[in-house]
């Protein structure tokens, strides 16, 4: 985890020192002189006095343009092209440009020696006429409207110019490396600290769960222990329940056994007396019937 999170910082400051570089050396201030930028989507370039717009050359008619939409540069006539061929360069001036008093033309540089406005129209007008941009150069050269710029081939200024932008890149490595560090550093100690942070929030969430664990616990103790009295107490009822109804049980059974011993006995009482009464009976008719004059009359009704 330390190592992509260093990976990723280094990546960052490296894309940030190129892009400062970057900017520097190509961005900045405009060198152009009479630039009015109003946005590439409107007319396909850039605002100037002369201009290229699909490698073709431009001028404006007015000295400033109050609308900016591309249906009012081309319908209003507020330019003019220029006619020539511009030798697959992309320029409108067949790769010619003028900044603060030079020309540059063909990877050399030459001093004006006119008016800016002069030379241009001299130039607009050769290459109308001979469509070959060397040709016009040379003869507004032999007209004398500009000169050749003498380059000295200094060892010394290139060799300050080499040590000075060796130092400046040591400088801006230096910078780098430290800036480097410090991310390091910072890494480092954001990963000790979360690391930290981590393990603390780990012991924290433990003891909040061993507290919880000991809650949950006790609470189930405590309800275990009440069902377990509960419980208890059911038994001891029921058995009490038991115990009353087995004694009345009991009880009933002695009272029914007692009556049917008694209706028993008294079954038998009564079955002797009943037997006793019949011999008394069948004794009394034998005797009857052993009396004469009793025969008599029993035969006579």
């Amino acid at each position: 985890m330390k190592r992509g999170l260093f990976t990723i910082l280094l990546i960052l400051v490296v894309l940030v020192v190129a892009a400062e570089s970057y900017g520097r050396r190509y961005g900045g201030r405009n060198r152009y002189r009479h630039v009015r930028r109003y946005g590439r989507k409107y007319y396909g370039g850039r605002h100037l006095h002369r201009y290229s717009h699909k490698h073709f050359g431009h001028r404006h008619r007015y000295r400033h343009v109050r609308r900016y939409g591309r249906k009012y540069y081309g319908g209003r006539h507020l330019h003019r092209q220029f006619h020539g061929h511009n030798h697959g360069h992309g320029h409108a001036f067949y790769n010619l440009q003028i900044r603060h008093g030079i020309i540059y033309f063909g990877g050399n540089r030459y001093r004006l020696s006119c008016s800016r406005r002069r030379f241009l129209s001299l130039w607009e007008t050769c290459n109308q006429s001979y469509h070959n941009s060397n040709v016009c150069f040379v003869q507004l050269g032999s007209r004398h409207l500009y000169t050749s710029i003498q380059v000295h081939n200094n060892k010394q200024i290139l060799g300050n110019l080499k040590n000075h932008l060796h130092h400046h890149v040591q400088e801006h490595k230096k910078i780098a490396l430290e800036h480097i560090k410090n991310i390091t550093e910072t890494t480092e100690n954001h990963t000790n600290n979360i690391e930290d942070a981590a393990n603390s929030h780990v012991e924290k969430v433990k003891e909040e769960a061993d507290k919880h664990i000991y809650d949950i616990n006790k609470v189930s103790l405590n309800h275990l222990q009440r069902l377990k009295e509960a419980a208890d107490e059911q038994i001891k009822r029921l058995n009490e329940l038991s115990k009353q109804n087995l004694h009345n049980a009991e009880k009933q059974h002695k009272q029914h056994t007692s009556e049917r011993e008694y209706q028993h006995k008294r079954h038998l009482s009564e079955q002797e007396a009943i037997n006793k009464l019949h011999e008394d009976t069948m004794q009394l008719i034998k005797d009857l019937k052993s009396h004469p004059k009793l025969t008599y009359l029993i035969k006579k009704s």
